[in-house]
């Protein structure tokens, strides 16, 4: 209107949000770099190391260098977009949409931009792997999210305009409706500000409780209390002797164990074989081998049988079914172990499923023992026994055999558990405060849309609608953004954890309703909350004034 180029425009307000983005970044490291010294008295002595607190300036550069890239890269669309913009239009923006890609130039700078934050990512992390898929998957996230909400304004569309749907004789609620897909309805910033950080929630909260129900509900009931290591030959009856002497102990299981790689697979050599990389580990470096002439009371066979007690004849070979199966053997096949240096091949009698979660003593080869006679070894015992006879048992133990290595599984078991909660905890707070960014820039796209707020309880004034009726409407809108935001997070959050849990982990999946179900709660009242604070305001506006201006 005042003639200034589009070009102008574009600079002025770049300028602009330089300025502030460069005061946002100062402000930023000053509160990064003192929060350390204000926690080391609050955190200090819940580390397991001294914790040197100071100013590193490597960290604050990359601090630094991320706000840039970061703040040019979200300030780039719409500075272009506003570039373009016809002045006509910006009397009709509360009725019309203004749609338009930018420029050809400022999409090709989006991509640079962009290419450069995901690269600078890659680079600066420890591990450059993890980092490329945690921003390929950020990148995915932020298009199924967008899409989500393209997915929720035409339901919405489709509901409000269908005749005897829900929304049939109820004003209220159509109006609710139709805010979803209006021209600058908030939907696509609710859905993109909350929709990924609560999904990071859901998919962090269901991985913990899927990973504390296996080690609290499994292993408890199956696992041994300790594990004795390096028990010599000549020692086992002593061993045993001293163990179930005392208070408490329910079960002592003994084993041999002598220390073997796997040499060649079915004649070939393991280096050139054909392994899946589920069983890739049990071909590198060496692994517990053990014999046993009975077959052990925690085995399970899926095929073959196992050998007779006083078996003579050719070297037979129990082994583990899933590394089997990714080894591509069965039964009759052979598998050649290399013991000190000694070459001794095997056919294959039996296949075992083992659960190796249970904690329980497995070996994923046992031999006949003809096929080990001779070959030094040593034994590991495991022993379950009551709760609180731990250290009473290993006095005894150590007193008499101290060349006895020994392991507390129950103690094991409590600091993988209190590490679990550590990690899960610091997910679960970098989760929130991804949540409270995006409640920040959905408290921003409402405070943008403000005017419009105000032309439209205006007009509704007008038109008849009470004060308690319009703000019925926008209460319903909320809620129903809410919900459907905190559905789609539920959803991608569930299924990101299902697929960590079944394809990484291998472990069972268990949903929890209630996880769900309270971040989608949590999302309607974060929504509510901030759509109230702004609405609140909007309908305290007198409609005189409005239509005088007007």
């Amino acid at each position: 209107m005042f003639g200034c180029s589009g070009d102008l425009i574009f600079t002025i307000y770049a300028i602009q949000l330089t300025v502030l983005s460069v005061i946002g970044i100062v402000l930023g490291l000053l509160i990064g770099a003192g929060v350390p010294f204000i926690a080391a008295n609050s955190i200090g002595g819940m580390l397991p190391v001294d914790a040197q607190f100071g100013i590193y300036a490597d960290p604050l550069i990359k601090a630094a260098v991320f706000g840039v890239l970061s703040a040019a890269v979200f300030a780039l669309w719409p500075l272009a977009k506003a570039r373009d913009i016809p002045a006509v239009a910006l009397f009709r923006q509360f009725l019309s949409d203004i749609n338009r890609w930018p420029r050809r130039r400022y999409l090709v700078g989006l991509v640079i931009l962009g290419s450069a934050l995901g690269a600078f990512t890659v680079f600066t992390a420890d591990k450059p792997s993890f980092a490329f898929f945690f921003v390929a998957g950020a990148a995915l996230s932020l298009v199924l999210f967008r899409f989500a909400a393209g997915g929720v304004m035409k339901l919405a569309a489709n509901m409000s305009n269908k005749r005897g749907g829900i929304t049939s004789g109820r004003p209220t609620l159509r109006l609710a409706m139709a805010n979803l897909y209006r021209p600058g309805n908030p939907t696509t910033s609710v859905v993109l500000s909350l929709g990924l950080g609560l999904s990071v929630l859901v998919c962090i909260a269901l991985l913990e409780s899927n990973l504390n129900a296996q080690i609290n509900g499994e292993l408890p009931e199956q696992a041994p209390t300790m594990f004795f290591i390096d028990i010599q030959p000549t020692q086992t009856e002593r061993f045993s002797e001293i163990v179930e002497a005392q208070e408490g102990v329910e079960k002592v299981t003994l084993a041999s164990m002598i220390r073997g790689r796997i040499a060649k697979i079915d004649g070939v050599k393991a280096a050139d074989a054909n392994v899946t990389p589920e069983a890739r580990w049990a071909t590198r470096g060496e692994r517990g081998i053990s014999q046993s002439a009975v077959m052990p009371e925690n085995a399970h066979l899926l095929e073959g049988e196992w050998w007779a007690e006083d078996h003579d004849g050719k070297n037979l070979l129990s082994i583990d079914a899933q590394v089997a199966e990714g080894m591509y053997l069965g039964i009759g096949d052979t598998l050649t172990v290399n013991i000190l240096g000694r070459e001794i091949t095997a056919e294959i009698a039996n296949l075992r499923d083992i659960r190796w979660e249970s904690g329980t003593m497995n070996f994923a080869l046992i031999f006949s023992p003809n096929a080990l006679q001779g070959a030094p070894g040593m034994y590991i015992a495991t022993v379950n026994s009551a709760d609180g006879t731990e250290e009473a048992i290993e006095r005894a133990v150590v007193d008499e055999l101290p060349n006895v290595t020994i392991v507390q599984v129950r103690e094991a078991l409590e600091i993988l558990e209190q590490v679990l909660g550590a990690l899960g905890t610091a997910v679960r707070v970098t989760a929130a405060v991804a949540i409270v960014a995006g409640a920040l820039v959905l408290a921003g796209a409402i405070a943008a849309g403000h005017s419009r707020r105000i032309y439209e309880s205006v007009v509704l004034k007008v038109l008849g609608a009470t004060r308690a009726g319009v703000l019925k409407a926008f209460v319903f809108e909320y809620c129903l953004l809410g919900l459907a935001t905190g559905a789609i997070a539920a959803a991608v959050g569930s299924l990101s954890a299902w697929a960590v849990l079944i394809f990484v982990m291998k472990i069972d999946w268990i949903l929890f309703p209630g996880i769900v179900g309270g971040v989608i709660v949590a999302c309607i009242a974060v929504t509510l909350m901030a759509g109230f604070a702004g609405v609140w305001r909007a309908l305290g506006i007198k409609a005189a004034p409005l239509l005088r201006n007007d």
